[in-house]
């Protein structure tokens, strides 16, 4: 008889970010050999179906953090799932992550969370307000998180830079490396990017700057959006295409100028990753960042600043380029430099994917993601 694998996340279908292209990766194989229950918030909108997967969903909430709405985790509704657990598996301390963690404690269930934000560094780059406001938060933020992850058995981490991070703030729980990956069969490059780019309405000679994922203020799109500005005035043959859901406020500003293309949120971001010459990673934190292994393997010119996986996969100069945090002036600089030299978006754009197939292979993901399931 298979094991009943409980995952309980916050994000989730049809609402699309890197945690939930994440999951949509990992349940169909673990579903092969777990019995899989999915707690998720009831996110409107078309989804996808999984075989032998079980889904329950959760009303959502008024409560709205960093463009993110949270779900009512009713507790009648919710105890059920974790008391026929086998195992516990949350994808971060949201409103159903953290519930799924202090009731899985409860009842001496095994319990994992697989870290994909430093949620403390999260909500002080995205708290509005005055700076003394944004360590406040961060600081509770930090507390709770503490309190929750010392009571998970094992904490899957996605580069030992976030599981040194964990340490220094005496979370304690086991840790294991479980670097993300891509499925780089069904993240590739274009086979006509002409075709792409056309396919989006975009002229094939036109050089295509790209963003993909959430834009919130941890993001930071609007350095992106500066820096493109000033190219769109100095260069003839340059589209921004933003791809996600995030701030209306944001959306509207970027979406009433010309060369800028929004597409709000994407089930299938492939299309939009061939489209792209030059993909920009602006954020201010991040863990691994999916989306640029994504763009990589989609064989993008990468362009990020120094967060996440990105210091470690991103070599300066050989397959890509830094640009400092909030510097809209570098940025713009380093943009033009590359829109005037197409054979070098070429050249880090081939050595972008070799890098992501060498050394993010998915497969190695889902073997690790088993190997610590099974020690339960």
């Amino acid at each position: 008889m298979k094991q009943k694998l409980l995952i309980v996340t916050d994000n989730f279908l049809p609402q699309w970010d890197g945690v939930t292209r994440f999951l949509v990766e990992v349940i169909p194989k673990l579903s092969k050999s777990y019995d899989v229950t999915v707690l998720a918030p009831d996110f409107s909108g078309s989804s996808i179906f999984f075989p032998d997967v079980k889904i329950f969903r959760f009303p959502l909430s008024r409560f709205v953090v960093n463009n993110f709405q949270l779900a009512y985790p009713q507790y009648k509704n919710f105890e059920p799932y974790i008391k026929e657990a086998d195992i516990v598996w949350t994808q971060g301390i949201g409103s159903l992550g953290s519930s799924a963690i202090y009731i899985a404690k409860r009842y001496k269930k095994p319990l994992i969370a697989y870290i994909h934000s430093i949620e403390w560094a999260l909500v002080e780059k995205s708290v509005p307000g005055p700076l003394i406001f944004k360590q406040l938060a961060s600081l509770l933020t930090q507390v709770f998180a503490n309190w929750l992850y010392n009571k998970c058995d094992i904490l899957m981490m996605p580069t030992q830079e976030v599981a040194d991070i964990f340490e220094s703030k005496e979370i304690e729980t086991v840790k294991i490396l479980v670097p993300l990956g891509v499925n780089c069969k069904n993240f590739e490059p274009s086979e006509n990017k002409a075709d792409s780019k056309k396919a989006l309405g975009i002229k094939p000679e036109e050089i295509v700057i790209g963003y993909c994922g959430r834009i919130s203020r941890d993001k930071d799109v609007i350095t992106l959006y500066k820096a493109f500005e000033w190219i769109n005035k100095k260069c003839s043959n340059v589209k921004l295409l933003i791809v996600g859901p995030g701030n209306s406020d944001y959306m509207t500003k970027f979406d009433s100028k010309e060369n800028i293309i929004v597409t709000g949120a994407k089930d299938n971001v492939v299309d939009y990753y061939q489209a792209m010459d030059i993909f920009v990673l602006p954020s201010l934190t991040e863990t691994t960042s999916l989306a640029t292994l994504e763009a990589m393997a989609c064989g993008c010119c990468i362009v990020s600043t120094k967060v996440g996986i990105a210091q470690d996969i991103i070599k300066n100069g050989e397959n890509g380029l830094f640009f400092p945090k909030r510097n809209d002036l570098i940025l713009k600089k380093k943009l033009k430099w590359l829109v005037n030299h197409p054979d070098i978006i070429e050249m880090y754009s081939k050595r972008a994917r070799v890098t992501v197939i060498k050394h993010y292979s998915w497969t190695e993901t889902i073997k690790a993601i088993e190997d610590v399931l099974a020690k339960f």
